[in-house]
């Protein structure tokens, strides 16, 4: 597979009043909002 084509998701917490895409395992369980990331871009 290219590089252009390949992708991996780039988590960050959720601020408030956002929509939540995932949460933390364990007792925590953070919030968290995930959207794929370019690995090109990401290599530059």
């Amino acid at each position: 597979m290219s590089s252009a084509k390949m992708a991996t998701m780039m988590c960050r917490p959720a601020a408030g009043g956002e929509k939540p895409t995932a949460m933390t395992m364990g007792a925590e369980k953070t919030a968290l909002v995930c959207k794929p990331a370019a690995m090109a871009e990401m290599m530059k």
